[in-house]
């Protein structure tokens, strides 16, 4: 076993690793439930919070903030976007409306790294979580080295929290350990399922007449996006990424190229620029073990349509710290005590899902809208662009979508017209009962570990009809 330094013998009720949205919100939320909570961090304290993000997320994470932890973040607010426009890769647009805001995220996260420290938790920065420890099965604490001290310490805890992003760090390594039981757990997740992205904050030099809209378009070839959403009247949050198995395009090269076509950035400035890596699949099946829960990036807890993950972690950090509270209480941390996170997570009827919309508490949903992201990304773009002018639009097919049963004798004629000039129409019509069905699946998550096997393996034989279709 690794020495302990005098200064790191402590031993918490709460390890959080990493502190983003996730790890932050469990240690805030933890914290003033009564809990003794460590953070650790790889950054320096002023520099959490300084990640490529698009900084949009929806206005409701501010309230339910305010609501539950009596805590008002509404100033971290830079802009409200009531509307969303969507293109395809022709340009074909659809306008969408839109209750998001664009955010000062390294704000935002020293604000709720300020409160955590507050309600008394400890900061341990600087510092690289290196391994979970485990003993008799269990995850007990971290190995962690500080980088400014130049030494390895260890701090144990009853419960440890894998918020260590795309990364997983955790995760993986407990996947690795022979003596822990991980057969529930996902360690790794396909380059495909993941986003290359490149972002800037341009200043424009002039502002905008449109700045209350945001922009994501598809573009053409392998898979990617662009987007647009404007912090201020005058500043652009822009940037662009593709599919993980897509490695050899620049993706720099590949912004600037789009951003020269737009006459907004004439005589613009860049502000801050960089890279990063976000998961566009559904969220790991089981997001707990013996004594370690798994959150925001390192759960893969992101919408797989569009990236966006802060509120999922802010909703997924509420319900983490709230189960750990109970489990702690109870003096049971095994994976069964915390399988109330996975129910919590995948609870497509939680009634604060009704109360604060989908963007925190949506995670039933995100595998359904996993399989239209694998459906789409097997499209040619003629055929996405063919969808939007007259699929997405149109109401009948949208009744044949959501199994309306009212269709008329014409309406069903209209579509059998539309499948046989468009023949991957019947792609979309194999695929669309798959969702339906993978919605239902998580409508009856196992509600305890041991019914567990045998819903993986239904929800894993629907992917494979899905792959079977998209390829």
């Amino acid at each position: 076993m690794t020495e302990l330094s005098p200064e790191l013998k402590n031993t918490y009720d709460l390890t959080v690793a990493g502190a983003g949205p996730m790890g932050l919100f469990t240690a805030l939320t933890a914290a003033q439930k009564g809990l003794d909570v460590c953070i650790v961090d790889y950054k320096e304290e002023k520099n959490i919070g300084n990640k490529v993000c698009g900084d949009f997320m929806g206005e409701s994470v501010i309230g339910f903030i305010k609501d539950n932890l009596n805590l008002d973040y509404s100033d971290i607010i830079t802009n409200k976007l009531n509307h969303m426009d969507l293109y395809s890769p022709d340009g074909t647009v659809i306008s969408m409306p839109s209750d998001g805001v664009m955010i000062d995220r390294h704000e935002f996260s020293q604000a709720l790294l300020k409160d955590a420290l507050k309600a008394g938790c400890t900061l341990y920065k600087s510092c690289i979580c290196k391994e979970p420890v485990i003993e008799n099965g269990y995850v007990c604490g971290v190995n962690i080295y500080d980088k400014d001290a130049e030494k390895s310490s260890v701090i144990f805890s009853n419960i440890v929290v894998d918020a260590t992003g795309a990364a997983g760090i955790l995760r993986k390594k407990v996947c690795d350990n022979e003596s822990f039981d991980s057969s529930f757990i996902e360690r790794d997740i396909k380059p495909e399922d993941m986003s290359r992205s490149y972002r800037q904050i341009i200043k424009l030099k002039n502002q905008l007449d449109n700045a209350d809209t945001g922009k994501m378009i598809l573009l053409p070839g392998p898979g990617g996006y662009y987007w647009v959403f404007p912090k201020y009247a005058d500043t652009v949050n822009v940037g662009l990424g593709i599919a993980g198995n897509h490695k050899e395009e620049n993706l720099k090269e590949m912004l600037e190229a789009i951003m020269a076509e737009d006459e907004i950035f004439n005589g613009s400035k860049i502000i801050n620029e960089g890279s990063g890596v976000v998961s566009t699949k559904r969220a790991i099946y089981s997001p707990v073990g013996n004594g370690i829960m798994f959150g925001g990036d390192a759960a893969f807890q992101t919408n797989p349509l569009t990236g966006g993950g802060i509120g999922p972690s802010i909703g997924a950090g509420f319900m983490a710290a709230t189960i750990a509270a109970e489990a702690i209480k109870n003096n049971d941390v095994s994976q069964e005590s915390l399988w109330g996170y996975n129910r919590l997570y995948y609870d497509t009827d939680n009634e604060l899902r009704e109360e604060y919309k989908a963007d925190l508490f949506d995670g039933g949903k995100h595998p359904g809208r996993d399989i239209i992201r694998i459906l789409v990304q097997s499209l040619e773009d003629k055929q996405v662009d063919w969808a939007f002018k007259n699929y997405v639009n149109n109401s009948t097919v949208s009744k044949l979508i959501s199994a309306d049963s009212s269709l008329t004798f014409g309406e069903k004629a209209g579509i059998a017209i539309d499948v046989a000039q468009n023949p991957f129409l019947l792609k979309i019509g194999e695929v669309i009962p798959l969702m339906k069905e993978m919605n239902k699946a998580y409508e009856n998550y196992p509600q305890t570990p041991d019914l567990f096997p045998a819903w993986k393996n239904e929800v894993d034989s629907i992917y494979a009809k899905v792959y079977n279709i998209c390829g």
